[in-house]
């Protein structure tokens, strides 16, 4: 930000800084107007990377001009007519180009020539941007906005795309997918440098303070205010609830000990925990000693977590760095354990790239089951949940080791001390990390943390720009001595943790030791994982670098990662299931998993052939992904197994709307009846991991022939659909079902997707094809990632006109009255024979024999199933046919595994950097029978890539008579609300006050074919992205007869005239499951799409500028800023 003349110039860099912190913006405007001086820290490491940066922008630069572009250098200019005339001019490549408005200048690293139509004729240019950080920032993406919105001014048109330049990979970004939230941004700033007097600010915590010449000034404010972020773990939004209920200072609500009235956010518990802190801290401040207040003993919490010391326990520690790469990179593993003669050991090992990663994560492992071997009774020790996550992710990534650390976890070995302090004292102390909590335990730190802290970020520094020899000893032997510490700290905190326990035995508590778990898995498992580890290594084992293999490599490399899929997906599964079990009572209604509060009702006695009796609990709201049909299991505080197992019962009802759920449970359960319960994991069958480990043995001893004719194999090489003869995806004027027919025709043993977007009637086009398959005499299955979206298909199926009615059947034993059952498999396998067509679930079809080898197997929503389940049924039929669309609901999976295994079918097809089918890959349903050309347009904007119209008379369909939301389109209604998280009673009167009206007489609905109808409440779809609003909905919306109430996953598939989305938080903090949930755009792309006519979003205005830290969250952002700009506000009668 700098002075010109009246006003004030903005640099690009201003509006990444007014993303991180407003009041920083505040704070330059003061230093522009004299009134406060910067603190300039002079650092040679910024100097050094700048120069790093210059060197790296060089290095592009050489690279365009060894392809032969012609470069125009503009660093000796600042000015952008020097811009101007390149551009005239079409040179290539413009380097170092000033471009500037009335209110910003910028100078971007280069301008890239591209064929895109402009004021300059037939091309128009691109900002690149060199970055020696490995993974891009939000920031990064926001001053290449600014150059966007620079060059649309100079050359007439937006660029459709910007770039980032890296070390590792160039990456390129959609306009389109970051404009609106950058605009947001953009225009908040210039509100900020504008508004006189200045917009009120306060310098809140930030991440980015830790890199602001203003930090030590904001430090001294809040310290000077005494201000409430000053209490050990409290969080903005309990600091807003302080705030308005009056407490404003740690004195004011350490004096006042509780809340004066109840919480509008969070729950009562919690305040009165954060009350007793400022209490402990406020007293530390006045009395100068600081005060350790004991908890009360608990079953299986606090200290009765802590295991008996044993001479083989271990104390571990992490180094690493999440922006080294696109995974991170954990570059030290350190360990401190006792050696034979009793003296305390120390190990560092170093990792400055993935394949040293690997071998470190191997001898750590390899380490701890050699000491198991020795030391039965011993654990590891660590502080704070990392370590755990790290080690499960690191045995995903690399794929590796991941039934050693199985053994520790299901024996539960790790120790997280920070847990343990939290639920055995309380001390008046700022925060519960383990530096503060030295001074309190009388650790004796050996290094210097400032040292240790520079020469940690000088050797992140390195890793991140890839100058890896430039790491010298004396660096290493800093963060080595900076780990050894925390590793010895974490030692002396569990002696100190032991005096605490030996001291309140000693005053006549009871204390109970840990049991230790078993930790052996059985020779199957072992057998089963020796067998995958050894697959693995037979297919990647002479492959190249990454960068050198072609794709016949890079399918092997790929099928190496996929052979483990479902073996890390078990894993993860049970890796949940203990961290669910072992979770504290206090997190747990924040735990979507959970169902927690349970309150025991009545007991239903075991009738006829019930094993059980049955449990009617009721439990408050809460924000839980339980679902009718999960199976639930016991905490470990609660489970009184007789035998040691896991205690689990199954859901006979749930009803979230009247809060009460029956389960019926074990005998043993009666003993002590649980108060919370969690969703147990989905564990894959063995027969789906057996068949995609037989695909890996082909491949591993035929190799990826490119004659076969084996649709797993095309479809692990993304080879375009095999058909007998070339042939257009569509004929002009060739409707979608005759497109399809022919082309499932053409195919000749290979592999044809189809993306259908919202409306674009995949259901019925893939029906079509398959009544016209069965014609032909050819046996056709159906797949799909559930029993209902089988059902859906089979019944559009039945509903095929023909000749004759087409005979569907579907594997499974819950009833369906539009589609007839199956006795049994083996009925259905000889009914295919007959001319039948059979819906299963991928372990139905990973049975099938080769005899009985399907002639087409249609995958339903193959943009949700994983790529290894669709390859490891894939045998089962000569070619598939894969119906979905990734831009909707996305794949569910619980497991981390390696790149490019992680993905669905349908989007493994596509590419994970693009939207839509490319004109050869597949078949791209483009016009969509649903949406009004006005919502169509948002729709194809954002997630189609512009590809998606509406068909001829969609413009006809229109709302009338409501004098709301008359005409067609999108529609915003905003509600100021607060404190709101999974549930509004605010949006609840809000929608009926909307929906009154549109139901009154006279208000109709036309169609597409121009005919017009009265608006029912049938007519009306409501969507929440929570249960617990869903439920409150329900109940304010029965009185106006609507009941088409529910998720988004509940309507993906279905439409309505009217669509209302309540969007429920009243801010981006208030949000349970945070930015990733609620603005996730698959989410939206499905409800803003089940509209026929008009969609109604009904939201808090604070959730229409969230801060964002990473691109993706910015994405993420940007689809409910676009739907800001494009829709027509709305106001209702408060009266209703």
């Amino acid at each position: 930000m700098k002075a010109r003349g009246e006003g004030v110039s903005l640099a690009p860099t201003d509006v990444a800084h007014h993303l991180a912190c407003q009041h920083r913006t505040q704070l330059e405007r003061k230093r522009l107007a004299g009134e406060l001086r910067e603190v300039f820290r002079p650092d040679a490491r910024l100097e050094a990377m700048k120069q790093r940066g210059e060197e790296h922008e060089r290095a592009y630069i050489d690279t365009l001009r060894a392809q032969g572009l012609q470069v125009a250098d503009l660093s000796a200019s600042r000015d952008p007519a020097a811009t101007r005339a390149a551009m005239h001019a079409g040179v290539d490549v413009i380097v170092q180009a000033p471009l500037g408005d009335d209110t910003f200048f910028g100078i971007a690293d280069a301008l890239l020539r591209v064929a895109t139509p402009s004021a300059f004729a037939s091309y128009s240019y691109e900002p690149v941007d060199t970055k020696l950080a490995a993974e891009t920032k939000a920031g990064s993406l926001l001053q290449l906005l600014t150059y966007c919105e620079l060059l649309h001014g100079m050359q007439g048109t937006v660029p459709a795309e910007f770039h980032v330049v890296t070390p590792a990979r160039p990456e390129r970004y959609r306009t389109a997918d970051y404009a609106a939230y950058f605009r947001v941004i953009q225009d908040h700033l210039r509100s900020a440098v504008a508004a006189t007097p200045p917009p009120a600010t306060y310098p809140e915590p930030v991440p980015h303070c830790d890199v602001c010449a203003y930090w030590q000034h904001c430090d001294k404010r809040r310290r000077d205010d005494d201000h409430l972020s000053l209490i050990a773990d409290i969080r903005r939004p309990h600091v807003k609830e302080l705030e308005r209920q009056g407490l404003p200072t740690l004195a004011a609500f350490a004096t006042a000990g509780t809340l004066p009235a109840a919480p509008e956010r969070g729950r009562a518990e919690t305040y009165d925990r954060l009350a007793h802190q400022a209490r402990l801290q406020l007293q530390a401040r006045t009395t100068g000693r600081v005060p350790v207040e004991a908890l009360p003993i608990e079953a299986g919490r606090g200290l009765c977590r802590l295991p008996a010391p044993s001479p083989g326990d271990v104390f571990l520690d992490f180094e690493g760095d999440p922006f080294v790469g696109h995974a991170g990179l954990e570059y030290l593993t350190g360990y401190s354990y006792q050696e034979a003669d009793g003296t305390r050991a120390y190990k560092a090992l170093w990792a400055l790239d993935p394949t040293a990663e690997k071998q470190a994560l191997e001898t750590f492992l390899d380490f701890l089951a050699a000491r198991l071997q020795a030391h039965p009774d011993l654990h590891i020790y660590h502080f704070g949940a990392y370590e755990q996550a790290a080690l499960r992710r690191l045995c995903a990534r690399h794929d590796t080791r991941g039934a050693v650390l199985d053994e520790f976890l299901r024996g539960q070995r790790f120790v997280n001390l920070h847990t343990l302090v939290r639920e055995s004292v309380r001390i008046g102390i700022e925060g519960y990390g383990l530096k503060e909590l030295e001074k309190v335990i009388g650790y004796p730190r050996q290094f210097d943390l400032r040292v240790a802290g520079e020469a940690r970020r000088d050797l992140e520094l390195h890793l991140e720009l890839g100058r890896r020899n430039q790491i010298t000893n004396t660096l290493r032997d800093q963060v080595a001595a900076y780990n050894r510490d925390d590793c010895l700290a974490t030692a002396h905190l569990r002696d100190w943790l032991e005096q605490q326990r030996a001291e309140r035995i000693a005053g006549g508590q009871i204390i109970a030791r840990p049991a230790v778990g078993a930790t052996e898995p059985t020779a199957e498992v072992r057998a089963n994982e020796a067998r995958i580890a050894a697959l693995r290594d037979a297919l990647t084992r002479d492959l190249p670098a990454p960068e050198d293999r072609n794709d016949e490599q890079r399918a092997k490399a790929l099928l190496g990662d996929l052979v483990g899929y479902f073996l890390r997906e078990r894993k993860s599964a049970w890796w949940e299931t203990y961290r669910l079990r072992e979770l504290p009572p206090e997190e747990h209604m924040d735990e979507r998993a959970m169902l927690a509060g349970l309150v025991h009702v009545r007991t239903l006695k075991r009738q006829g052939r019930q094993e059980h009796d049955r449990y009617v609990f009721r439990f408050p709201v809460q924000e839980t992904g339980v679902k009718d049909d999960d199976n639930l299991m016991c905490t470990a505080l609660e489970d009184v197994h007789p035998e040691g197992k896991m205690t689990s019962g199954s859901i006979d009802e749930l009803d979230l709307e009247s809060g009460e759920i029956t389960i019926a449970l074990p005998d043993h359960a009666a003993h002590r009846l649980p108060t919370a319960m969690f969703s147990k994991p989905f564990i894959p069958p063995d027969s789906v991991e057996n068949s995609i480990v037989q695909l890996g043995e082909r491949v591993r001893d035929h190799g990826l022939a490119g004659n076969q004719r084996d649709p797993a194999l095309d479809l692990l090489m993304r080879r375009p659909p095999r058909l007998r003869q070339p042939s257009p995806m569509r004929h002009p004027g060739e409707d979608a079902p005759a497109a399809l027919l022919r082309l499932c025709r053409a195919l000749d043993g290979g592999v044809l997707p189809v993306q259908g977007p919202p409306g674009t009637g995949k259901t019925y086009t893939g029906a079509s094809a398959i009544a016209g398959l069965v014609a032909d005499g050819k046996k056709v299955g159906v797949v799909a990632v559930s029993h209902k979206v089988i059902d859906n298909l089979l019944a559009a199926v039945s509903n095929v006109k023909g000749p004759k009615p087409v005979r569907v059947l579907h594997v499974d034993k819950a009833p369906d009255d539009r589609v007839p059952r199956a006795k049994n498999e083996k009925a259905a396998i000889a009914d295919l024979s007959r001319g039948t067509v059979v819906g299963g679930t991928a372990y139905f079809w990973v049975k099938l024999q080769e005899s009985e080898k399907l002639d087409y197997l249609f995958v339903d929503e193959a943009g949700q199933m994983s790529l290894a389940q669709v390859l490891a049924f894939a045998r089962a039929a000569r070619n598939l046919v894969l119906l979905g669309d990734p831009q909707q609901l996305e794949q569910p999976h619980k497991g981390t595994h390696p790149d490019g295994a992680d993905v669905a079918a349908l989007t493994h097809l596509i590419g994970t950097d693009r939207a839509t089918l490319a004109g050869d890959q597949g078949l791209f349903l483009a016009e969509t029978w649903r949406l009004h050309p006005s919502i169509c347009a948002f729709t194809s904007e954002l997630y189609y890539d512009g590809k998606l119209t509406a068909v001829a008379g969609c413009d006809r369909q229109r709302i009338d008579g409501t004098g709301l939301v008359d005409g067609a389109g999108m529609f915003l209604l905003e509600v100021e609300h607060a404190g709101n998280q999974a549930s509004s009673s605010e949006e609840c009167d809000a929608i009926a006050r909307l929906i009154r009206p549109l139901l009154k007489a006279g208000s109709t609905w036309t169609d597409r074919h121009g005919e017009v109808h009265p608006l029912t409440p049938d007519d009306v779809l409501v969507i929440a992205p929570y249960n617990a609003q869903v439920g409150a909905l329900r109940r304010a919306l029965a009185p106006l007869g609507v009941t088409r109430v529910g998720t988004v996953d509940k309507f993906q598939g279905q439409e309505a005239p009217i669509v209302l989305y309540s969007c429920t938080s009243s801010s981006p903090e208030d949000a349970p499951r945070g930015l990733a949930f609620l603005y996730d755009p698959h989410r939206l792309n499905v409800a803003t799409s089940r509209a026929r006519c008009a969609f109604v979003m009904v939201a808090s205005p604070a959730l229409f500028a969230p801060e964002v830290q990473t691109p993706e969250q910015m994405r993420w952002a940007n689809g409910m800023c676009r739907f800001r700009e494009v829709a027509t506000h709305i106001r209702v009668d408060p009266a209703g």
